[in-house]
């Protein structure tokens, strides 16, 4: 039955992930077809010479990562893909782009990237193109967001600002040119010039600690987080079978030694036994009394001396769990005083919205398409409460079963310590005594002294050596029985756990792979749930552990929890009660039931909550292509409080932006797509390189960074702290205007909600965008550097025959400044209050 609830947590958990992969499919700052156009760009320029050209000079590449990009462009381009598809497209979206509030940024995921990518070239390959990819949404973001009055956000309560940012990138998509090589070759679809380091993507975003320490922070990583604890459960226990086997070996060959060297001290027995023997002959009398006596104090000396032994081996043992075992206590009770306060916060019931229809998909437009769902609430019984009170629970018990240890220990230590004072006065007593019966024996007569020393001596000699000889038919019992253990027991159980560690690495990897489809087929307008349903019947039930084949698939899972089980009871039985082996397996059940349970339980309410009563507007929103006139259909509306621009032209602005030509965007003129392919470049060179470009551009060292632009290894490249969140918009400034609207109002309007960026003066001497915070006054060189406005056609319309629909108080870009400093909260103040 446990199993089943494990089957069942999971399998629910998976379809509300399914759910928000569709919603979240259609949200790219580029869509995957452009990112993958910049990155054909870099590798025409780079591959032909190793070299990058920038403002028309010739800057060379390092061969480490020339040789990358020319033995693995594929996965470089799926790289500039990045987060839009690994470790998948939700926590991607969600967890990567933004960065998490005292988390990771986007930033620390990009160090981390190239970091981990180490010295494997596919590896190095895919982390540069990471770069690429934020280089990419910088310019995307920037641009769209600005259209669209607002960030992409599925949980602020309305949708319009979503439908403006999809249509807009769905619109560039349209004309983004076709991949060519660089001799203008064509290369022929996306799908077929992307590969995917799946082994990479899986071990360094699934099952590495740090970013699931990230995904267990959010709403939306939990999925995952749950695949790592499973797959580390029983990588921590198949390792602890192993160990356990290499344990029984090792016993079995030091059994073997003491066999020959218990024979070998029987046979030096033979001769002193004999000569024994005759001197038994010779005497004719001994005191054997006397023997007795001085015997029996002798193994009073012996007893005492192993009882104060004992005693102080005892004193340490309880002297270590006595100074252990208060720590524990109190960090028991602290984790008590943490849940107390849970359960004050947490409440006993949740109400829950049930719906009995989700719509189908429809054709445009989308606010007049979607079909009313019948929704009723239920109050529910909030697992989270009810997990926490048990959880009180099982802390008390532990508590108070540490503290019966301290009590233990303590009383142990005190007894240890009497016995051992006890012990050594006897052994005074007895030392004196037997020093006394000594000094007797020597002034007996010689003759009966012989004869008894000599009958004691072949007693001893003689019971000494059955002894041996029994020990050795002992040991060689004990080592047959533990051959027989570790060929038909442990190994099975070792064997087992080594299957279900290796299915569960497949079957990660094949998620990774089902992301890498979804994507293809996001590409190709394909339903993109379709490979994650496919990896959902095929791969999970190795989490639970489910033997299970699948025919015609890819997948056969042959080792389960309850073949594990079987295996550990015979290995239980096998070693006793007292045995010196623990099975490891009971461990990964326990994880399984007692922890895996609950957080599956409780990862299905948080994303079922995150979407909250958003799913049926947006869960049909895939959308295959956009006309000029649907697209100013979207932009001509404001069904928000947030006061967007109504932009009834929007088609043609964007056309103008684009400087369309035979169908695709213009790649110098464009800026978003020229600055992203520029900023990409400067992704792959060294600090020297850097340098050298921002000598030509006119920056003057020493620069406020140190005695050149970019030094050291905080500064080893151009994006390095640079973006806290690639979902916001002009990261290269600390700060983001605020966005274009009507009149200010609502999120974003505030400093600190804008800030996606980091720069110098307000995150210390190793951050911000160098080339544009290179001093305190000015920012000349990045306009040289990247083209701008970035807009033109919203920020100097004039030049394109539009109207002026920007309002007074916004900082547009020029001609002469196409990338004005946002205001500080002051002077926008003062802008606004001029104006209203």
């Amino acid at each position: 039955m446990k199993y089943k609830m494990i089957s069942y947590s999971f399998h629910k958990l998976t379809l509300v992930i399914l759910i928000l992969f569709l919603h979240i499919s259609n949200v790219f700052g580029f869509k995957p077809k452009t990112h993958v156009w910049i990155a054909q760009q870099v590798l025409n320029d780079v591959l032909l010479d190793g070299k990058l050209t920038i403002n028309g000079r010739d800057y060379e590449v390092s061969k480490r990562i020339v040789d990358a990009l020319r033995a693995h462009a594929s996965t470089y381009r799926m790289g500039h893909v990045g987060p839009d598809a690994f470790p998948d497209i939700l926590v991607g979206q969600t967890v990567v782009h933004p960065g998490r509030k005292g988390g990771w940024q986007t930033d620390d995921w990009l160090q981390w990237s190239v970091r981990e990518a180490g010295d494997d070239p596919a590896h190095i390959a895919y982390a540069l193109g990471m770069l690429g990819h934020a280089a990419g949404d910088i310019w995307a973001h920037s641009y769209v967001n600005m259209y669209a009055g607002d960030a992409f956000s599925l949980i602020d309560g309305e949708t319009d600002v979503e439908v403006r940012h999809i249509a807009v990138e769905t619109f560039i998509d349209k004309y983004t040119p076709a991949l060519r090589d660089h001799n203008g070759h064509t290369l022929g679809s996306v799908q077929d010039n992307i590969a995917a380091p799946v082994g990479f993507l899986s071990k360094h975003l699934i099952l590495a600690s740090d970013p699931s320490r990230e995904y267990q922070n959010s709403n939306t990583g939990v999925h995952l987080v749950a695949m790592r604890k499973v797959w580390n459960a029983i990588y921590k226990a198949q390792k602890a079978s192993e160990g356990a086997g290499s344990d029984v070996q090792k016993l079995i060959l030091k059994l073997e030694n003491e066999v020959i060297e218990i024979t070998r001290k029987a046979n030096d027995l033979v001769g002193p036994i004999a000569q024994a023997k005759q001197q038994l002959v010779i005497a004719n009398a001994a005191l054997e009394q006397h023997e007795r006596l001085i015997d029996a104090q002798k193994k009073i000396i012996e007893e005492q001396n192993r009882i104060i032994r004992q005693s102080e081996q005892i004193i340490i043992e309880a002297g270590e769990l006595s100074a252990n075992l208060p720590g524990k206590i109190a960090n028991v009770q602290n984790e008590i005083v943490g849940v107390q306060r849970s359960i004050a916060l947490t409440p006993s019931k949740l109400s829950k919205k049930v719906c009995d229809v989700v719509t189908k998909k429809l054709p445009w437009p989308f606010n007049k398409i979607v079909e009313e769902t019948v929704c009723k609430v239920v109050d529910i019984v909030n697992p989270a409460y009810e997990n926490l009170v048990n959880l009180i629970s099982d802390l008390e018990k532990q508590k108070n079963t540490l503290t019966a240890s301290l009590q233990a220990a303590t009383l142990r230590k005190s007894t240890a310590i009497a016995a051992k004072a006890a012990a050594t006065t006897a052994l005074a007593a007895a030392s004196v005594e037997l020093a006394r019966l000594e000094a007797i024996k020597k002034s007996n007569n010689a003759g009966r002294e012989l004869a008894k020393q000599a009958k004691e001596a072949l007693d001893k000699l003689e019971k000494a050596q059955k002894d041996l000889f029994d020990q050795v038919v002992a040991l060689k019992g004990k080592i047959d029985e533990y051959r027989v253990l570790l060929s038909q027991e442990l190994n099975p159980v070792s064997l087992a756990l080594k299957h279900w560690e290796g299915d569960l690495i497949k079957a990660i990897d094949a998620y990774e792979n089902a992301n890498f489809a979804v994507m293809k087929a996001i590409l190709t307008s394909e339903n993109p749930l379709t490979p994650l349903q496919q990896w959902v019947d095929c791969w999970a039930p190795v989490f639970m552990a489910v033997p299970k084949e699948v025919p015609g698939t890819a997948c056969v899972i042959k080792h389960g929890i309850e073949e594990i089980r079987s295996l550990r009871s015979k290995l239980r039985k096998a070693l006793g009660p007292g045995g010196w082996l623990i099975d490891p397996a009971g461990m990964t059940e326990d994880i399984l039931v007692k922890e895996l349970t609950p957080a599956l339980e409780d990862a299905t309410i948080q994303i079922a909550m995150l979407i909250d009563g958003n799913l049926g507007a947006l869960i049909k929103m895939h959308i295959d292509g956009i006309s000029d006139q649907q697209l100013n259909a979207v932009f001509s509306n404001d069904a928000t409080n947030k006061q967007l621009l109504l932009i009834p032209d929007v088609a043609n602005r964007l056309l103008a932006d684009m400087r369309v030509h035979e169908g695709s965007f213009n790649t110098e003129s464009f800026a978003p797509a020229y600055n992203a392919v520029i900023l990409a470049k400067l992704s792959l060179l060294d600090a020297n390189a850097l340098n050298s470009i921002a000598k030509e551009l006119g920056i003057k060292f020493p620069t406020r960074y140190g005695t050149s632009l970019y030094e050291g290894n905080i500064a080893s490249n151009v994006l390095f702290g640079v973006v806290r969140s690639i979902d916001g918009n002009h990261q290269w400034q600390a700060y983001a205007p605020a966005f274009p609207r009507s009149r200010p109002n609502g999120d974003g309007y505030e400093l600190e909600d804008r800030r996606y960026g980091y720069s110098f003066d307000k995150d210390g001497s190793s951050k911000g965008m160098r080339f544009y915070s290179y001093n305190k006054t000015e920012s000349r060189a990045f306009a040289k550097l990247f083209t701008g406005p970035l807009s033109p056609a919203l920020e100097t319309p004039d030049n394109f025959g539009f109207s002026n629909i920007l309002p007074k108080w916004y900082v547009a870009g020029t001609v002469k400044n196409p990338f004005p400093k946002t205001p500080s909260k002051g002077r926008f103040n003062s802008i606004f209050r001029s104006i209203f």
